[in-house]
This record gives structure tokens, C-alpha cells and sequence, in this order.
């Protein structure tokens, strides 16, 4: 039987009471926390509650006299949640920590209880002292298998609902309705002097969209919502976007306040200002064009949300640069190759031609036709970059045989064009066997370039080819067509009329050179520039294999006729002009002309487009 309670031998330092104290302090701290975490819960959902409200838009809508009560309300749930929590958060004694430990090991007669006893003064009974050991080592053998619980607050009996798990659920929906607005929101609780900095329901996007043709996605603009600052402490964002981009600012709910600085130049002005005007509920669209270095300021309700400094990427002009000297060819086209550059790409490339000269003096006044010009391929790369080559025949332009200043432009879409250096060439022309026909040719190229003072010289030239035409063997269809144009060219009125003399000459000169080869010769050169036009815009397979088929139809017909005029032309030849030919000839035969042509034909079948215009190149060269 034992005494008066004695406290608890705490310096005893056997193994079962330093393992008991032990597993009595984590007891005394799991039950520390079963008191605290309730209300800790209870002030982590009000404060969750309190910004959910706040991220719906609950305080902006409020009057000023509502947010203040409101707030009230719940300062005194928070003071309250806190005095509960100071309550709870006193250490429990150990005692209590003591049974807890007997009620987690779920043993009978309470191990360590009975190690916490003290026995009373016995008077020194050897049977009491040897009673009291027995009991004691029972107790240490049973408290051997003491285990302190996890803390249990027991949450579910204390919120049979789930109230805690909804406030959270809450919190997360109000958050992404909020999107950049979250502090604006949240800070208008605070604020007793406005009604509010935004509005539920308000919506803001920026964006710059680039011009197409640059290929450049549209960009974001991030409006921040930094309310409370002033334009000047606000960090601004620096945006690069190429010129001529345009900025987008729309707005759903009240109005904005767009404040545009530097070089934006506002887009349909008159819209904009009507649909700001039409009240807060209604959508705003402003739009401007980037012209240069500019700024742009967001406000709401005189609240800068952000700033940004925008910054317009130049479109410089592009480039372009013979790449090899320019070569003529056998039969007067010429063939160009160049190279173009460009930062985003080019739409169009030309070659043109001015400043004519004849032997060796400068042509003044006007012309008669217009200086000839050569639409440039595109090289096969993106954007109409690289390198690429083009042959055209300016024979038959009254121009050719003049020396001339040629320039290479490219433009962009943008309309920016560059300029390559000039570079002075012989345009090249047809070779005339026949003398009639030279003289003709020469002649209307006189004409043409110089109608006011070389109209005499060449109505004198007419006319003397017209002396003794049975000593120098004129036919009777030249002698007759000879004095047409002498007999047009001098009752010719008008600039209309000196152009159908000259077009007269030229028409005449072909015939008395080739006879009737000349107009299949033109078919085929139709048919090439065709071909051509319809490689450089990817026009469809069939179109392309017609256009092929038709080209090598007229291939063969112009082959055929110029055998035969080969057959039938005379054995005399001066020396000079076999040399010519022997020089400038390309060695090919009919079979070579038709392996071209089947690899050509191969090329855009497969869809190998540059191949085939390389063909196409090499078949006008030749």
C-alpha cells in the first residue's frame, strides 16, 4: 500500500525512465499541436475566404462605407481566431502527456503511470521493498513497448463539411478569374478613398501584330496591373518589333486610359474615340503603327498598370549584285547572274536600262520606245534570297546594239528597293547576214532614238537604197517595201506614225533575213518566257507539263525549218562572219536539244522547279 503522492524522480537516469521521458516530450508535443491546429485552421480558412472575395471583385463593388464594415467584420473573426490560438498554444503538463502514452499503447494497468510513482515510506518492510521492486520491473518490461501516436486533431468531427477543403477549392478558382488583376483586387479592400481601381468582369489585351511579310509571330504584351505607382516607378518592359508593326490594345468592361507617346501613329482615330465614348460596359479596340522608338503607358482609373518601351527593328532595303559579268548570247539574249540579300525577303527583282549610246556619243532628246526593262527570276530560296540567273531576249527592242548603263533593283514588300551599281554593256541584238536587213535594223534604231534630228538621215538612207536596183540585185518585194517605208516615213504626222514605220522596218528586216523561220522563232521564245513565268509563281503540274509539251512542240518545228534553210542558203559565206559563227556557235545536235528537254520535262515532274529553270536557262542560252 503506498502513501501520500510524491512528484516524479525526473534526475532518475535508469534506461526505461530516460526512454520515458523521452516519448513524454514528443507526447506533450503531439498533443501541443491536436490544440493548435484547429485554430490555425480556423484563421488560414478566414484568411482564404477573405481573398477569395477580394479576387471576385467583391471590395470594388462595395461602397466605401460596405468595405469598411466588411473589413471590421473580419478583423474581429481574425482577433477572435488568434485569442484562441494563444489559448491553445500553452505546453500540456506532463501528467497529461503521461496518460496519453498508457492510452496510445493501449496495455493494461497503465505501464508508464506506474514508472512515474513514487513508494511511500514503508518503515523499511523487506516484504513491501521486494513487493514494490517486482511491481516496478513489470512495469519497465511493459513500458518497453510504449509508442507515441501521430497528432490527431480529429478535423472531420470538428468540420463534419469539408469547409476547410471548399475554402481552398475557392481560393484557386478566384485566383486564375483574377488572372493579373490579383493585387489591384486585393489592395481595393484597403482603399476608403475611391470606389475601386478595377472592375469585376475587366479585361485588358495587348499585342503587336508584325506585318506578314516578315514572318514573325505576334507578341505579347504582358499588362502587369503594378497598381499604386506612378509611371516613373515603374520597371518598363522593352519591346523589339519591326517597323510598321501594328499595337493592339483592347479592353472589355470600363474604359482604359492609353497614354501614346513618341513615334505610334494612331489607326482609324474617329473609331477608337467612338468606342471609348459609348460607356464603361463596352468593348474598346485602339490600334497604332509603329513608326519608331515610342512609349506606351497602361492606367486604370488613373492607376499605371504598365509601361512599355517600344522600339521599331528597321526594314532595310535590300540588296542585289551581279554576280558574274553579264553574257550574251548566240541568237541576242542575254543572261544575268546575280545575288540578292534581304532581311526579310524580296517580292520582285529588275534589270533596267538608260543612258543609250551610239558610236561612242551619248543619245540626246527623246526616245520613241520606252528603255527596256528585264523582270529578274527570283532565286529559288526563302524569301527570293541567293543566288539565281535569268536570260531574256531584248533583240527586238529598238534599243539593241546601243551601249547602255544597266542597273539591278529588288524590292520588298514593304516597297523598299535596292539598287546595284551600273554597269555599262552592250544590249545585245540580232545577227543579220542579209545587208538590206542590217541597214534596216540600224536604221530603225536611228529612228527611234533620235526622231527629231535623225529623221532626215534616215529618210535619206531609205532612199538610197532605192538607187539602181538592178545593179545591186534588189528584188522586187524588197525595192517595193523599201519605198513603202520611205513613202510612210515622209508623210509620217506624229510619233504614232514614226512607231509604225520603224515596227515596218524591223518586220521587214526578219523577213528578208529569215523568211518565214522568223515568226516560229518568235512562237519559241513565247513559249520559253511562259514556261518561265509559270516556274517562278509554282503554277500546277498540269499547266507545267502542257506548257512543256507546247515548248518542245515548237522546239522541234523551229529545228526542222532551220535545217532546211541551212540546206537550201548558199555555199558563200564571207570569212569574217565563218569565223563569227565558228566563235559563238554552241556545238550541239538535235539529240542533245531532246535529252535537255526530257531532263527539263524530268525536273518538274518531280517538282525540282529550280532545276527546271536552270534547264529552261541553259535551253534559251543555247
Amino acid at each position: 500500500m503506498t502513501g501520500p503522492y510524491v512528484p516524479p524522480d525526473l534526475s532518475d537516469v535508469s534506461p526505461a525512465k530516460t526512454r520515458l521521458n523521452r516519448l513524454a516530450g514528443l507526447a506533450r508535443a503531439a498533443l501541443a499541436w491536436e490544440r493548435v491546429w484547429p485554430p490555425l485552421v480556423w484563421l488560414m480558412v478566414l484568411g482564404a475566404v477573405f481573398v477569395t472575395l477580394a479576387w471576385l471583385g467583391l471590395w470594388v463593388e462595395l461602397p466605401r462605407s460596405g468595405r469598411i464594415g466588411a473589413l471590421g467584420l473580419f478583423a474581429a473573426a481574425f482577433v477572435y481566431g488568434l485569442y484562441r490560438l494563444a489559448r491553445a498554444a500553452a505546453l500540456p503538463a506532463r501528467s497529461l502527456a503521461i496518460a496519453r502514452l498508457d492510452r496510445d499503447s493501449g496495455q493494461k494497468h497503465r505501464p508508464a503511470a506506474t514508472l512515474e510513482d513514487s513508494l511511500a515510506s514503508t518503515g523499511g518492510d523487506p516484504a513491501t521493498l521486494a513487493l514494490w521492486r517486482l511491481h516496478r520491473r513489470r512495469a519497465e518490461k511493459a513500458a518497453a513497448a510504449l509508442t507515441v501516436a501521430a497528432p490527431s486533431p480529429r478535423m472531420p468531427r470538428r468540420d463534419r463539411y469539408a469547409l476547410r477543403a471548399a475554402a481552398l477549392c475557392a481560393l484557386a478558382g478566384a485566383a486564375f478569374i483574377a488572372g493579373p488583376e490579383k493585387y489591384p483586387r486585393l489592395a481595393a479592400a484597403f482603399d476608403f478613398r475611391t470606389a475601386g481601381v478595377i472592375s469585376a468582369g475587366y479585361r485588358l489585351d495587348a499585342w503587336i501584330d508584325p506585318p506578314a511579310y516578315t514572318g514573325r509571330p505576334p507578341l505579347l504584351l504582358n499588362v502587369r496591373g503594378d497598381t499604386g505607382k506612378a509611371a516613373g516607378g515603374l520597371t518598363a518592359q522593352k519591346i523589339l518589333a519591326p517597323v510598321t508593326s501594328t499595337l493592339v490594345v483592347r479592353a472589355s468592361g470600363a474604359s482604359v486610359e492609353i497614354e501614346a507617346q513618341g513615334a505610334l501613329a494612331e489607326i482609324d482615330p474617329a473609331k477608337a474615340k467612338a468606342a471609348k465614348t459609348a460607356g464603361d460596359a463596352a468593348d474598346t479596340d485602339q490600334r497604332w503603327t509603329l513608326k519608331g522608338p515610342a512609349r506606351l503607358i497602361v492606367k486604370r482609373y488613373g492607376t499605371v498598370l504598365s509601361v512599355f518601351d517600344l522600339d521599331a527593328i528597321p526594314d532595310r532595303a535590300p540588296t542585289i549584285t551581279l554576280s558574274e559579268q553579264p553574257k550574251p548570247n548566240v541568237r541576242g539574249s542575254l543572261t544575268l547572274s546575280y545575288k540578292i540579300d534581304d532581311d526579310y525577303g524580296v517580292i520582285g527583282a529588275e534589270a533596267n536600262f538608260e543612258k543609250p549610246r551610239l558610236n561612242g556619243k551619248a543619245v540626246s532628246g527623246r526616245s520613241l520606245a520606252e528603255p527596256p526593262k528585264m523582270a529578274l527570276g527570283l532565286p529559288p530560296g526563302p524569301g527570293g534570297l541567293g543566288g539565281a540567273q535569268t536570260t531574256m531576249d531584248l533583240s527586238e527592242h529598238p534599243w539593241a546594239g546601243a551601249r547602255v548603263a544597266m542597273t539591278l533593283s529588288a524590292r520588298d514588300e514593304a516597297g523598299n528597293e535596292g539598287r546595284s551599281e551600273a554597269a555599262e554593256i552592250t544590249l545585245p541584238q540580232r545577227g543579220f547576214t542579209k545587208p538590206v536587213a542590217r541597214v534596216l535594223v540600224e536604221q530603225r534604231r536611228n529612228l527611234i532614238l533620235s526622231p527629231d534630228d535623225g529623221r532626215a538621215r534616215v529618210q535619206t538612207a531609205l532612199e538610197a537604197m532605192l538607187i539602181a536596183p538592178e545593179m545591186f540585185k534588189t528584188e522586187a518585194p524588197v525595192y517595193l517595201g523599201l519605198s513603202t517605208a520611205a513613202l510612210r516615213l515622209k508623210s509620217a504626222r506624229g510619233d504614232a506614225d514614226l512607231i509604225g514605220v520603224a515596227q515596218f522596218m524591223w518586220e521587214m528586216a526578219l523577213r528578208i533575213e529569215d523568211g518565214d523561220t522568223s515568226q516560229t522563232e518568235r512562237d519559241l521564245r513565247a513559249a520559253q518566257q511562259q514556261l518561265r513565268e509559270a516556274l517562278q509563281r509554282g503554277a500546277p503540274d498540269e499547266e507545267i507539263r502542257r506548257l512543256t509539251e507546247n515548248l518542245s512542240k515548237l522546239m522541234d518545228r523551229f529545228l526542222a525549218e532551220l535545217m532546211e534553210k541551212q540546206r537550201n542558203e548558199p555555199g558563200e559565206r564571207s570569212a569574217q562572219n565563218e569565223r563569227q559563227q565558228n566563235r559563238n556557235a554552241m556545238r550541239i545536235t538535235p539529240d542533245d536539244l531532246k535529252k535537255l528537254m526530257d531532263r527539263m520535262r524530268d525536273a518538274a515532274k518531280n517538282g525540282d522547279l529550280a532545276e527546271a529553270q536552270r534547264m529552261l536557262d541553259q535551253l534559251q542560252s543555247i
